[in-house]
């Protein structure tokens, strides 16, 4: 998912030709678009004002091979250059476009006060929108160095009169990462706050668009507390205006839908972890319990008292056979071994002799064949029996010599 190398360069590029302006009665908020330089030339001298308060000297429009564009007649150096005159434009294209998004009859002011006179608080959001209802949003616009103590500051009495706050980095705070198309070294306000987990949105006043940063060139997390981020555009006219979320852009509704899809996904892995482990704690229920109730431990009890170590053992394979290891090792051991000294045994006496006790096993037989073997290694390593050909043993020994064996399990 992650955009052309051309989006995210022109959407970084440091154009500081002025492409905002003001209607000089209404105040209302001009932007001049590519390739109209010679269409509004007239009317931006005759009734259009330079962005910046205070300015009065006449503008007119220029174009050709350049970025369409206002500019002075005669030379003017405006205070704070062009990050200056960007953030300016940055505030007249929040409030233009939030004018126009909200809904049912939300007052959209530029540098409204907030005063609350018990606390001695007094801040001015770039641009405060009031719905009837009394919620408020504030969308922060911030071109300069912004230290984390001063957002925390202002965030924190923003949070205690219930204000909702988007905040915006100016596109010329952020880098190109030459490593990848689409990744930029974050800013230092950036990482704030993406260590608030928030999203992270960046504005360029020039191109009229939002920039979205994510953790991964996917765009399926929010950016995390790191240096490098991934970009991606999004028109100004494709975003939403929420009352609760604030300036929202499509990218973050793609993270945030990806977000909660994980979440998802790992809630359903989780729930199917616990039936599978409820599940195989029943069924060790169930075995255990067929063990205790079975004929084979009726005879470990009354001849030892307790399993011994040749009967106990197991192997990784055990869980084929669908029976605990004590169970089905002792079935064999009766059937085969037990007062049976002397006497030969095939593979097929085996599977016989679990089938007669009802011990069944998976499907996949070569798990329960290595689990078998397994077992008759067991039983040639105790001296119980002794291999006497391919797939043949021999009983030769009893088992009687565990009895005492210390560190035995106890009675099951």
């Amino acid at each position: 998912m992650e955009q052309g190398h051309e989006a995210v360069a022109a959407f970084l590029d440091r154009e500081s030709r002025q492409v905002w302006a003001r209607h000089r009665i209404t105040g209302e908020p001009v932007f001049i678009a590519p390739g109209a330089a010679a269409e509004v030339r007239k009317t931006a001298r005759a009734e259009w004002t330079c962005l910046v308060p205070e300015c009065e000297e006449l503008i007119s429009t220029r174009g050709g091979s350049k970025r369409d564009h206002f500019f002075h007649v005669t030379a003017v150096e405006h205070p704070g250059g062009p990050e200056g005159v960007n953030h300016l434009a940055s505030k007249a294209m929040l409030a233009q476009w939030a004018a126009r998004e909200a809904s049912g009859g939300a007052i959209v002011v530029e540098e409204q006060s907030i005063k609350n006179i018990e606390l001695e608080l007094n801040r001015r959001p770039d641009v405060l929108v009031t719905w009837p209802t009394g919620q408020r949003l504030a969308l922060e616009v911030e071109y300069k160095h912004f230290p984390a103590e001063l957002w925390a500051a202002k965030q924190t009495d923003l949070d205690r009169e219930g204000v909702t706050v988007t905040w915006l980095v100016g596109h010329t705070r952020v880098q190109r990462d030459p490593k990848f198309a689409s990744a930029v070294r974050v800013p230092a306000l950036g990482r704030t706050l993406a260590a608030a987990d928030r999203h992270v949105l960046v504005i360029n006043p020039v191109t009229r668009q939002i920039g979205t940063l994510a953790g991964d060139r996917r765009f399926t997390t929010r950016l995390k507390w790191d240096s490098t981020a991934w970009l991606r555009v999004d028109e100004l006219d494709a975003c939403v205006l929420d009352p609760h979320e604030g300036l929202v852009t499509p990218t973050m509704r793609r993270i945030d839908a990806a977000i909660k899809g994980a979440a998802r996904a790992a809630a359903e892995e989780a729930a199917d972890e616990r039936a599978i482990e409820e599940a195989l704690e029943e069924e060790e229920h169930r075995r255990r319990a067929a063990w205790l109730a079975s004929r084979a431990r009726r005879l470990v009890h009354r001849v030892w008292g307790n399993s011994p170590r040749p009967l106990r053992d197991s192997s990784d394979d055990d869980w084929a056979i669908e029976a605990i290891p004590v169970h089905w090792h002792t079935v064999l051991y009766e059937a085969l071994i037990y007062n049976r000294l002397g006497r030969d045994f095939a593979l097929d006496d085996c599977w016989t002799a679990l089938r007669t006790a009802s011990i069944t096993w998976t499907h996949d037989g070569d798990y329960a064949l290595k689990a078998l073997m397994s077992c008759l290694d067991t039983f040639v390593d105790a001296g119980l029996v002794m291999s006497v050909g391919p797939d043949r043993w021999r009983a030769c020994g009893r088992i009687d010599r565990w009895k005492q064996v210390p560190g035995r399990m106890p009675r099951a």
